[in-house]
């Protein structure tokens, strides 16, 4: 996470929270779930990172932007189906790559936005 206590935005100054996420989903056994399945593979992931996001107060559509990793770009309209109705209309990016084991087959990082009351950090 990075704060950023005082932030200009449309003319005003705010607080502003910055939270970053990255996420693919496996087992905690370290076995991939849902093999061969995109769509099964990215819910996990998009509640994995729902999860992770609550810790710092946002959910899901407090995503500023997303960069998702695609081992097949084939799967890309399934992707942006899923983004569109889980998370609504917000910049993202696919990118067909490599993910980081054989088993999976979409890795997802974003940033979300969220206001923030921090008086423990120290004014810009």
């Amino acid at each position: 996470m990075v704060a950023i206590p005082q932030h200009e935005h449309c003319g005003q100054r705010r607080p502003d929270l910055v939270v970053r996420a990255e996420h693919r989903w496996r087992h905690h056994t370290g076995r991939v779930l849902y093999p061969g399945d995109v769509v099964s593979q990215l819910d996990r992931t998009l509640e994995n990172i729902e999860a992770l996001l609550s810790k710092a107060g946002a959910n899901l559509g407090d995503m500023a932007s997303i960069l998702v990793y695609l081992r097949d770009p084939a799967d890309g309209a399934l992707i942006e189906a899923v983004l569109h109705e889980k998370i609504g209309p917000v910049p993202y990016v696919l990118v067909n790559a490599p993910v980081c084991r054989p088993g999976w087959l979409v890795e997802i990082e974003g940033i979300a936005v969220i206001p923030a009351h921090l008086p423990e950090l120290p004014e810009f």
